[in-house]
């Protein structure tokens, strides 16, 4: 499997830390996370009643065919839960007490053959913020040529 990661995270927010943690899927959520159908773009992690969620990320099923008789639809964009130590959560939370502070899903990969979401602890940028990385970005390209 390889590492998917939330390609538009660095253009919309500056990283400042990073933590793995583990997150409850479904077995069929599993195969379809390992053959590469899974979307972070749009999703969020969110802190509540001392457990933490992710919000948004979109996994496709794993066989469409076999959805077709149940009677319970499968929601892709369901709520998820994350695993992490409540030390770590509580870090979290005082880190979350500046209102400025975003916790986005950074990647999504395989460790051991347990399922792993980087999650980043990120501050917004802002419009001139965002340009002049973008004129860094086109610095650095151009001394390379």
């Amino acid at each position: 499997m390889n590492t998917i990661t939330n390609k538009k995270l660095h253009h919309e927010y500056a990283v400042l830390e990073k933590y793995s943690v583990g997150i409850e899927l479904f077995g069929s959520e599993v195969k379809s996370i390992k053959s590469g159908k899974v979307n972070l773009i749009g999703s969020k992690i969110i802190l509540r009643g001392g457990e933490m969620y992710a919000i948004g990320i979109d996994v496709q099923s794993y066989q469409e065919n076999n959805l077709v008789g149940q009677k319970e639809k499968y929601d892709k964009l369901r709520t998820r839960k994350l695993l992490m130590n409540r030390k770590e959560i509580g870090k979290i939370y005082k880190i979350m007490e500046d209102k400025h502070m975003h916790l986005m899903p950074y990647s999504i990969y395989e460790s051991h053959r347990l399922i792993k979401l980087d999650i980043a602890v990120c501050k917004k940028l802002n419009k001139h913020d965002k340009r002049e990385k973008i004129k860094e970005r086109d610095l650095d390209q151009s001394l390379y040529k």
